[in-house]
């Protein structure tokens, strides 16, 4: 389980929640998430097909990924949880589903670079509720610059704390 969902699970116990992961692949951590939360609704958004993504080897450059094989694993694992509902299509679009403080958290693991991640936390922060908690994977991986930068730059004004634990990173509303 990773950092971010053991903090949820702390906050909230055993509420039934609303949350969110952008950028969901194989479902590995989606799952981790569904079995450590209670949920009144878990949405996963990705648009599992080929897609230009931040090479963790050049900040600022890209590459083709193919990630339309896990789609397929991931209906699978999710497709018949009547609390689950899975959106293919790209965070912005998914974004414009959903009303302002909607989400009790939202975990955003999508593309990393640092322009994707601005654009992300843009459109994405408006939906956390006071109280949920916003954040998200890679912050520490050198591989990313982007994304410490971004986030560190959101958080510049001192209004809201960031914690840090391994790779993720999260603040509450």
């Amino acid at each position: 389980m990773r950092a971010f969902t053991k903090f949820v699970q702390k906050k909230f116990g055993q509420q039934r929640i609303r949350g969110i992961e952008i950028g969901v692949q194989r479902g590995d951590n989606a799952l981790s998430i569904y079995e450590s939360l209670q949920f009144r609704r878990l949405f996963l958004v990705d648009i599992w097909e080929s897609y230009q993504i931040a090479d963790k080897y050049k900040e600022g450059e890209f590459k083709i990924a193919n990630f339309g094989n896990f789609y397929p694993i991931v209906i699978n694992r999710f497709g018949k949880k009547t609390d689950v509902t899975i959106l293919k299509e790209t965070s912005i679009e998914a974004s414009k589903r959903f009303p302002k403080r909607f989400f009790d958290f939202i975990y955003i693991d999508a593309c990393h670079s640092y322009e994707a991640l601005r654009k992300d936390i843009e459109n994405w922060f408006p939906k956390i509720k006071i109280g949920g908690v916003f954040g998200g994977h890679d912050y520490r991986r050198k591989e990313y610059p982007g994304v410490k930068r971004v986030v560190n730059e959101f958080i510049e004004g001192g209004q809201y704390k960031l914690y840090q634990e391994d790779s993720d990173w999260w603040i509450k509303r």
